[in-house]
């Protein structure tokens, strides 16, 4: 039978406490620290200054009667003005002749212009040999590159035992 061993429940480590080594440097005399955010705390809301306005002569004239709304005033387009046409003393003379319009249809591809050239092959071009290329579903041949190295003396191989099936472990149950 395997013990299982008891382990005592997890419980936060004792933290041990912090020595501060004490000195006997004191601070002598007023230290005066100035922050710039210490000009901006005593800030009070002043009271705003009212606004005087100044009595002048002018007065209207006649009664004023308003009694249009702003619905009144609307965006329209103006009238425009009709176009005058002075007469001018421009004749023409003679017969115009004017190019006939041909209907545009699809455009046609431009054929490519090819030069003759002066250079000819000299002599008989023999062409190389076509070597069989292995088709879809064939196996490539494996190119094994040639080397120098030849074995020298002789070799020792082990023998190997012919195996046999293994004995088929009986289930427990």
């Amino acid at each position: 039978d395997f013990e299982r061993p008891e382990h005592e429940g997890y419980r936060p480590a004792e933290r041990p406490i912090q020595k501060r080594p004490q000195d006997n440097l004191a601070p002598e005399g007023d230290i005066e620290i100035w922050r710039s955010r210490d000009d901006y705390v005593d800030f009070v809301e002043r009271e705003r200054v009212e606004v005087t306005k100044y009595q002048d002569n002018l007065r209207m004239e006649g009664e004023f009667i308003d009694m249009r709304t702003r619905d009144d005033y609307k965006v329209v387009r103006g009238e425009r003005v009709d176009i005058i046409r002075h007469p001018d003393n421009l004749k023409p003379e003679g017969d115009f002749e004017r190019p006939e319009r041909r209907p545009v249809g699809p455009a046609e591809r431009r054929t490519p212009i090819k030069h003759p050239d002066h250079l000819k092959p000299e002599g008989e071009f023999v062409k190389r040999p076509k070597e069989a290329v292995p088709k879809k579903g064939d196996r490539a041949d494996v190119k094994k590159p040639q080397d120098n190295l030849k074995p020298e003396g002789d070799f020792e191989r082990p023998v190997k035992s012919p195996v046999k099936p293994a004995e088929k472990r009986t289930p427990i149950r």
